[in-house]
């Protein structure tokens, strides 16, 4: 504490935060992404291209930042390799155009953080801190889509019957509600899903990658 009685917190430098640090991706955004890593003080950076290569280098790393533009399926199968290394590293993906979708995928994949390419100066150190501390670390804009919602057993009565393309009417009758409360169940549940029309919400609950599926009631 300082003479104020405030509690001082050590900043620990970049390197002592990781041994190493493996980047996989495309070769010159790969490249570019270590010199970002150097400049800030990283210095066991790692390069490779897929998760085999990472792992055949001597030293297992701490953290792993990997993306680039990577196709989903790829992605999640990467996070899940890296999720069977014994000690667990930490794990950081970037994407150049990220999605509500994109971006659940690869936290429900194993991702420790999610980045967006294009803030990459900003939030890439913050990021790493981060998640070598146990964090998770995901766009402001994106928290909807990770932290998973809850809904009430009503809206998920009305979903289920907006995804077959009922009308906030015809759900009421069906229901018996009255269609304003149709209408607020259904806003409710599109802030929720972090979605603005009945079509986004349909395709998000409807995308067997989505993992929202068990949000609908089973249909007997």
């Amino acid at each position: 504490m300082n003479a104020n009685g405030a509690l001082l917190v050590a900043e620990p430098s970049p390197s002592d935060q990781a041994d190493v640090i493996g980047v996989i991706g495309e070769g010159a955004r790969r490249s570019g992404l270590a010199r970002l890593l150097r400049a800030h003080g990283f210095a066991g950076v790692t390069l490779a291209a897929d998760v085999p290569a990472l792992l055949a280098h001597d030293r297992v790393p701490g953290l792993v930042i990997l993306g680039f533009g990577a196709d989903g399926a790829t992605l999640a199968h990467s996070l899940r390799e890296l999720g069977h290394i014994d000690p667990l590293p930490a794990r950081i993906v970037i994407l150049p155009q990220p999605s509500p979708q994109a971006v659940r995928r690869a936290v429900e994949a194993g991702a420790d953080g999610v980045l967006v390419e294009n803030d990459l100066v900003g939030t890439l150190v913050p990021a790493l801190q981060a998640a070598l501390a146990g964090l998770r670390v995901v766009p402001r804009d994106f928290h909807r889509q990770v932290v998973r919602p809850a809904f009430s057993h009503r809206e998920r009565q009305v979903l289920s019957l907006l995804v077959e393309g009922r009308t906030n009417g015809e759900i009421a009758a069906r229901l018996y509600l009255a269609e304003s409360t149709v209408k607020s169940h259904v806003s409710t549940a599109f802030a929720k899903l972090g979605v603005r029309s009945r079509r986004e919400a349909a395709a998000l609950l409807l995308d067997p990658d989505g993992g929202l599926q068990d949000v609908l009631p089973a249909r007997g």
